[in-house]
């Protein structure tokens, strides 16, 4: 309570109420002041500590996308080598399966060859009979082959079928990747923008690199437009974590082990394909040569005997033809005989007949001598 001196007069009672009442409302707009410039102070700090966690926040992203990027280049080149490596099997089981087919064709054709021998030819029964026990067992490892090989064919697709799935989870991960990458860029440009426009001579750059940690003190400038700095804020708090992009990236490097495994069993299984077919070829060309080796010698064989089939046969024909001449020379001769019986006859009757005219003969050469003499009497 004022203690009014008797002294003072109406107007310097009034000068006094003002002077205090100017003191006390001067006490209040400086404890105002104050309290607003720590309130700014505090907004200040608080802007500032979370635009930090936010740098921290997008530097963890940015840390964990540009680790995992040579992840996405290793699987991407497993991807691209699988995929060459399964096309590569397919055409050697394609080559083996032709193998197997072949073989099979090849052994099939022997045993029948074989059996038609048998029936021809039942004396050389014993060679071929070689040749079957030899390699009749060879049709049931084509058939195992041929088994092994669709089931390595299986596994190839399988294996293409697991990469496929990969290459799909592959690209799902970059493309998350590069959204995150550009988010990241576009959320750290916004915060800079931001940090510009509510401090104005406040140095934002360096909040571009992650490589160290900036000194985010507060400026003794006022705070101006916050409205871009905190909608970046809030971006960076709403955006999560890390989870989507691990979740996927752990999918990839599972699904990748499966096709590791998947890959070991093709790659047994092709290996044992291939060496199977090859075993069938080989020994359907080892039973082709033993067969041909075992007609060989029977057309040998028969050869020979044909040939002295044929030697009789011609033997057989000249001493026909021998006897056929003997006859012939026998029934000419008779016929000579006879005719040489009938000359004879003949001959004699002709002598008989020669003998009676050489006597007429002399009769007339003596009855002519007489007449001469006596013409010459």
């Amino acid at each position: 309570m004022l203690e009014c001196a008797a002294t003072n007069s109406a107007v310097g009672w009034l000068r006094l109420r003002f002077d205090t009442a100017l003191n006390f409302m001067k006490s209040q707009f400086t404890l105002a002041l104050n309290n607003l410039s720590e309130a700014g102070s505090q907004v200040k700090g608080a802007l500032l500590k979370a635009v930090s966690e936010a740098r921290e926040t997008l530097c963890t992203w940015n840390t964990f996308l540009l680790k995992e990027v040579p992840a996405v280049d290793e699987l991407k080149k497993a991807i691209d080598g699988t995929k060459g490596k399964a096309g590569e099997l397919r055409r050697e089981l394609s080559l083996s399966a032709e193998k197997v087919s072949l073989a099979t064709s090849k052994t099939s054709e022997v045993m029948e060859v074989m059996k038609s021998v048998d029936k021809a030819m039942p004396s050389v029964k014993g060679s071929t009979q070689q040749v079957r026990v030899a390699y009749g067992q060879t049709p049931e490892r084509c058939k195992s082959a041929s088994v092994t090989a669709a089931a390595a064919v299986s596994l190839v697709e399988k294996a293409s079928g697991a990469a496929h799935l990969l290459s799909e989870r592959h690209q799902k991960f970059e493309m998350i990747t590069n959204e995150r990458s550009a988010w990241l860029e576009n959320v750290k440009k916004q915060i800079i923008d931001g940090l510009g426009n509510a401090f104005v001579k406040y140095d934002s750059e360096m909040l571009s690199e992650c490589k160290y940690m900036p000194n985010l003190t507060a400026p003794s400038t006022p705070i101006g437009d916050v409205d871009v700095l905190l909608s970046a804020l809030v971006k960076v708090g709403s955006y999560g974590n890390a989870n989507g992009v691990g979740a996927v990236l752990s999918e990839c490097k599972n699904r990748q082990l499966e096709l590791n495994n998947v890959m070991s069993g093709v790659h047994a299984a092709a290996g044992n394909s291939i060496r199977e077919a090859t075993e069938v070829s080989q020994r359907s060309d080892a039973a082709l040569t033993s067969a041909k080796g075992v007609l060989i010698d029977l057309l040998g064989k028969q050869k020979t005997q044909l040939c002295a089939t044929v030697l009789g046969l011609e033997m057989g024909e000249k001493a026909a033809k021998l006897r056929q001449r003997a006859v012939l020379v026998r029934d000419s001769a008779a016929r000579h005989h006879k005719r040489a019986t009938e000359a004879e006859e003949r001959a004699n009757k002709v002598g008989t007949h020669v003998e009676s005219s050489l006597e007429s003969l002399s009769i007339v050469r003596d009855e002519c001598n007489r007449v001469k003499a006596a013409s010459s009497d």
